[in-house]
């Protein structure tokens, strides 16, 4: 009788084996997490300068564009701060950090 069996933990077979303790997931969600921040800063950025250049000096626009800029920035600093933390911890207690 012959069996036909898969072996799983092998990272080549099955790509979620590669998560195998919860540094690599925390480093995942971390390298995600700092990624999507980005391109949302990227993108309200550019939402909050086509709104400046568009708003032909109306102020309800303009202030409108001034909060997204403040917002935008203060949530980059904030995605920042949250890896720097990450990484200040990690040294304190001596985890290896793979972000």
């Amino acid at each position: 009788m012959k069996v036909y069996a898969l072996d799983l933990s092998k990272p080549e077979v099955n790509p979620i084996a590669q998560f195998s303790d919860i540094n690599t997931i925390f480093s995942l969600f971390f390298r995600l997490a700092l990624g999507v921040g980005f391109i949302m800063f990227i993108t309200a950025g550019l939402y909050g300068t086509y709104l400046l250049i568009s708003s032909s000096g109306n102020p309800d626009q303009v202030g409108k564009a001034k909060t997204l800029f403040t917002f935008s920035v203060i949530g980059f600093i904030l995605v920042t701060l949250s890896l720097v933390i990450s990484r200040v911890l990690a040294y304190i207690f001596k985890i290896p950090v793979y972000f």
